[in-house]
Formats: structure tokens, sequence, C-alpha cells
């Protein structure tokens, strides 16, 4: 059986070109290098910034279903895993650290304070917040030290801010009042007991924080005014024993908060305390 080659056409010529057709006239046409433009929905979809909003609200939705299977005493729902789901629904412990404004700079006025009241005394140091304390009590003083020290409460994160440090207020009141004393008591805070005011107002403004920006599930699924409270007394136990655990190794006594480097100490404090809540599942 022989071989068989492919026809060329009449002339020997290739088929495929056109009659007439001859090399000189051959150009090559010019290329386009003009870069072709991407189509919108293209550039969306992989553009990273869409890539984190879309984590960010996956992580969210996370975070606020198991707050709702907490709220409904689903079977392995904790307050570990609704705090936890939530500081990464923050972006995590770094970023949950590094977005509480309000309370980082509460915190230091905080300690500015209390610390004034340690060095100086407590007249001196009213005298120096501009505190008009002459005829009043204790609770009524304290109540202006809030309004000196605290913002305003102009914007959602100021007001987790101030909430909290009124409630720091009350449990500076009550060990003033338990130890049946006047006001030269506020001079007598030992490092112990100003640890313990520091270390609760890190733990209520983290609770607070959760607290406003979760609450919406709890007003959701639980019609209960009664059992609501019950639910969020649990989160504040957790989140206040867990920071104050945190923080024992901080002599927070210690730090001095008008130094330059106090911003740092502080953001390093609110983040290891954000790290472990994020860390225990």
């Amino acid at each position: 059986m022989g071989t068989s080659s492919m026809y060329t056409g009449p002339g020997g010529g290739n088929p495929l070109l056109p009659e007439g057709y001859s090399p000189e006239n051959d150009v090559m046409p010019e290329r386009d290098d003009k870069p072709t433009k991407e189509p919108e929905d293209k550039k969306k979809k992989d553009n990273p910034e869409n890539d984190e909003r879309k984590i960010a609200r996956q992580e969210w939705s996370k975070a606020k279903a198991n707050f709702t299977r907490f709220a409904n005493n689903a079977k392995g729902a904790t307050a570990k895993r609704s705090v936890s789901s939530y500081v990464r629904a923050h972006g995590g412990a770094k970023r949950a650290g590094s977005t509480a404004r309000s309370g980082k700079k509460t915190t230091t006025n905080l300690g500015n304070f209390l610390g004034s009241l340690n060095s100086i005394g407590w007249s001196q140091t009213f005298r120096d917040y501009n505190i008009d304390y002459i005829g009043k009590d204790v609770a009524e003083v304290l109540s202006l030290v809030v309004n000196k020290i605290g913002p305003e409460g102009n914007t959602k994160e100021d007001a987790y801010a101030r909430s909290a440090l009124i409630n720091t207020m009350e449990v500076l009141y009550s060990k003033v009042e338990n130890n049946e004393t006047d006001m030269d008591k506020f001079s007598a805070l030992d490092s112990i007991a100003y640890d313990e005011v520091m270390q609760c107002y890190i733990g209520e403004y983290i609770y607070e924080r959760f607290i406003g920006e979760m609450a919406s599930r709890l007003e959701m699924h639980i019609g209960n005014p009664g059992t609501a409270k019950e639910k969020e007394d649990i989160i504040k136990e957790y989140i206040k024993g867990t920071v104050e655990l945190k923080n024992s190794d901080h002599k927070l006594n210690k730090v001095t908060y008008n130094a330059k480097n106090v911003k740092k100490i502080i953001d390093e404090i609110y983040t290891s305390c954000y790290s472990v809540l994020e860390d225990q599942i």
C-alpha cells in the first residue's frame, strides 16, 4: 500500500493562500500592546480589600451566631466561645486592642488620677483637676471625677468608656465607704486597691464594649429581661475574671501614666487582655 500526499492544488502553490499572493507584499499587522481593560466585576473580585470585607462579614456572622446559641442555651455554647469569636470578628486581639481608643485613653486618665491621689493627696489633686469638693460627699465628688477624666459619651465608643468608668467609680466608692472613712482615705489607697481599681476599669470597658455591640442578639432572642440580665452577668463575670487574672502580673500602680511611652504600655495591656479572651475556646 503506497503513501499519499496532501493535494496542493493547481500550480503546486499553497491552497490556503489567495491566487496572486506574493511574499513581498506580505506585511505583518501591527501588534496592539495597549493593555486590555479588565471588567469591573473582575476587579472587584480580585481586590484584596473586598476579600478582607468578606472575611470580616463572615467572622461577625459567626460571632453573632455563637452569641445567639449562648443566649438560647444551645448545647456546647459558652461565654468563652461567644467572647472568643467576638474578638476574632474584630480582626483578632491586636486589632481589637488598637481600636479600643476611648477605653485606653480613659485608662490613662484614671491611672493619672489615682497616682495623683497617692502622691500629692486628695485635696491638692481635686484642686489640680478643678473639682469643687467643698461641702460634697464622696459620691458627689466621684461623679465630678467622671466628668473630668471620662469622655462625654457622644459616640458609641465613648459611651462604653464612660459607662465603664461610672461602674469603676462605684467600686472605688465602696472601698472608701467600707472603710467607714472620710475623704482622707482617698489618699490611702494601697497598691493592691490601686491595681484592683485599674483592673476593674479595663474589665468593665471590655465588657461594656462587648455587650454594646452584641446586645441586639439578646433583644432578638430573649424576651424575658430577667433571663437576658442573667446572660449578661455570666458574660461580665467571665470577661472581668479573665482580664483580672491576666493583669495580675501587671503592676498597674507602678505604671507612670504621664510618661511618653505610656501609650505603648496601655496598648500592650489591652492587646494581651483581648489575646487571652480570643484564645479561650
